[in-house]
Order: C-alpha cells, then structure tokens, then sequence
C-alpha cells in the first residue's frame, strides 16, 4: 500500500486517526504479487471496482464480493445467475436493478454485474444483488425532502411481491408496501382489484429501506390522514388532541400520534396551580393541548394546556421576527425580579420584558404574583426583550 493512499484514507475515512495494528481494512489486489509482497489499495473507489475472477471454492466466497455473471433463466421470484464457471446463484426482485424489473428484458447468457449478499453452504446457492448502489459499494441516498411522516399522492402500482406486498412509485423512488399496511380492513389481500397494478394510491412515509433504496409506505386511511403521524408534521402554536399515557409529579406524557408524544410539564397543566396532577388527570384521558416549543435535537415536544393559552384569540408568536410594538398577545411569567420587572414567555422559548415603568402596577400590591408553579396568565404589550 502506498503511504501517500493511506494518509488519504486516514483523513477522509479514519476521522484523522492513523492506522493501528489489527485494524480492519477493505481492500483491494491491485496487481500480481512480487514476491511476497501483494499490491493492495484501500481507497474506497478501488475496493468497489474490485471484481473476483475465478479459483475459489464455495467456501472461500464472502458476501460483498463483486462478480461478473450470466442471465441463465426466470424463476418465480426473480432470476437465476451462473458465475465464476461453476457457481450459481438467484437475484429476487428487490435485487434486480431497476431497468432489469422486467424479466423478460433478459437474453440468454447475458452478461449482468451483480454483488455476492449471502451463501447458502447446506443448499450450495448464493443470493446476489444488481441494485446499483450495492454494486458501486455505496449507501443509498434518498431525495432531500422526503421524511418519515410525508404523504405522498399518486403513488403507482408497479408490482405485486407475492402475498407480502407490493411496490409502487412514488416521487421517482420505489416505496413497498408491506401486506399488512394495505389497508385498515383486514380483509383486504395484495390480489384484490383495488390494488391492481396501474392503479394510483395516497401513501404515507413510515420508514426507509437502505439495502434495497426503497421508501416504506403505508395505505391505511387512519395513518394517511393522522394529522401528527411524526415529529416533522409538529408545529409551535399548534393545537393538538392527545391522550394521556403517563403521569408523574413533573407533568403529564401525552400521546399525540403514531410516532409522537409529548410533555406537558406541570406548570403548564392548568391555568392555576394543582398540588396532584392526578387529582384531576387520569391516564387514558383525552386532552387538548397547545405546541409551546419544540426540541428538534431530541425530537421532543413540549405542550401547555393552560385554557388561557389554548382558547387564546390573539395573535401567538414564535419568533422575535414575527413581533413588533404594540403587539397584543398571552404570555407566562416566568420571572420576577422586582429592580427590574417582569419576565414573559410565549411561544418556542420567546421572552419579553415588562420593565417596572410599563407595568401599571406596583409589585408590592400583588403579593401573590409569582413565577408559573402559582402565576396567572399574563397579556403583554410592547416588544420583546
């Protein structure tokens, strides 16, 4: 190996790390061996290319080997391969290359570059691959802008994969449909006519399939339309309808959708201040919250279900942008200091200052005025601090 490649290696794929003894590496046979001396390459692009030729046996293939192979014929789920003179293996539909779906696009020992994924030893049979990004050794990249929890229209039926499910194509990308995620009707099988192939559907993003570069979708009504399905479908001032899972001296868990829950702390369950929050609240409850902010970090949402809040009328603000003087709108105290004034928050960790000169008021008349465990609501005017 050459020393100028693995400097290379260690800046771009070792995290600037050198190179340790026992260290595993990909790499590559690049020319005859001198000697005892075999050339090798670690550089991504040259393990990819990397193609085995010939004098192995069964027991000496890896999966990731890269292979030149032949068309031999059709099987039910797929085709099979001859390889290396005496091996044979099978490629299933979701490892045929996207131009190579149709199976009868193939010609007789035609010439197909695909990659080793598994050995079967008992049954002497390979399983391979021809999806592009596994033959060029690199992970799939999907488009920017799909995520989980994005609906997508006019999604077609491609094909049916046997009883499992089924593929359809959706912005440009291949998205299965597992069986059970066809419909809310359990009755309703892969074959029936609603899901002919042809035919367009409203799916919704659940998940991503790396190996095969393939969306995972659902059809069901109930998740289609689910207002909150996931973290990305959550906005600030948003109001949401929940069910309590949870509890605790801290606050309330809220179920909002499939894949997303939320805090509704404990200053923030009700417009005055509850001793026990189970005294009021029980787990099962329906509940009707307010978005206060978002953690988009930790994928956490947190909530208010302070009515002021919730049933309030006047404009809510979420950014320092959005205000300007003479704005009129809720807020929560969260601050007293009495040289200075009070503090407000509002929406998405937003504060504001009403100095002592614009309060209206003398702090001393209002003992009782504290931060939000034992504070009202607030109406601020003016801008933010």
């Amino acid at each position: 190996m050459k020393t100028a490649e693995a400097e290379d290696y260690c800046k771009e794929n070792n995290g600037g790390r050198p190179l340790c003894v026992g260290q595993l590496l990909d790499c590559a046979v690049i020319a005859k061996p001198k000697g005892r001396v075999v050339p090798i390459s670690i550089a991504p692009e040259a393990f990819a290319k990397a193609t085995v030729s010939a004098g192995l046996s069964l027991e000496s293939l890896k999966p990731g080997m890269l292979v030149n192979s032949l068309f031999e014929k059709k099987t039910g789920n797929g085709i099979a391969v001859s390889f290396l003179g005496v091996f044979t293996g099978s490629v299933t539909h979701q490892h045929l290359e996207k131009g190579y779906q149709d199976k009868d696009e193939f010609q007789p020992k035609q010439k197909i570059r695909a990659r080793i994924l598994f050995i079967d030893l008992v049954n002497k049979q390979c399983a391979l691959t021809t999806l592009p990004h596994l033959v060029a050794w690199r992970p799939f990249t999907f488009s920017k802008g799909i995520a989980v929890g994005a609906v997508l229209k006019d999604c077609k039926v491609v094909r049916h994969y046997g009883k499992r499910g089924l593929y359809v194509q959706a912005k440009g990308v291949l998205g299965f449909v597992k069986s059970r995620n066809l419909s809310d009707k359990t009755d309703l099988q892969v074959t029936s006519d609603k899901f002919a192939v042809g035919t367009l559907h409203t799916s919704r993003i659940i998940g991503f399939d790396y190996l095969h570069g393939a969306l995972v979708l659902t059809l069901k009504k109930s998740i289609v339309d689910h207002p909150l399905f996931a973290f990305s479908n959550v906005k600030v001032g948003q109001i949401v309808q929940g069910s309590i899972t949870r509890i605790e001296k801290y606050g309330l868990l809220v179920k909002l959708g499939p894949r997303v829950s939320g805090l509704c702390r404990a200053n923030h369950c009700a417009d005055t201040p509850l001793a026990n929050l189970a005294s009021k609240f029980k787990v099962g409850d329906a509940i009707t919250c307010m978005v206060l902010s978002l953690d988009t970090e930790r994928e956490r949402v947190f909530l208010t279900h302070k009515k002021t809040l919730v049933n309030s009328e006047l404009p809510k603000f979420s950014s320092f942008e959005a205000m300007k003087s003479g704005d009129i709108t809720h807020g929560v105290i969260t601050s007293i200091k009495e040289d200075l004034g009070i503090f407000v928050e509002f929406l998405n960790r937003v504060s504001g200052l009403v100095s002592l000169s614009d309060l209206g008021f003398a702090l001393s008349s209002f003992p009782n005025l504290h931060v939000p465990g034992v504070s009202p609501n607030f109406l601020a005017v003016g801008m933010p601090f």
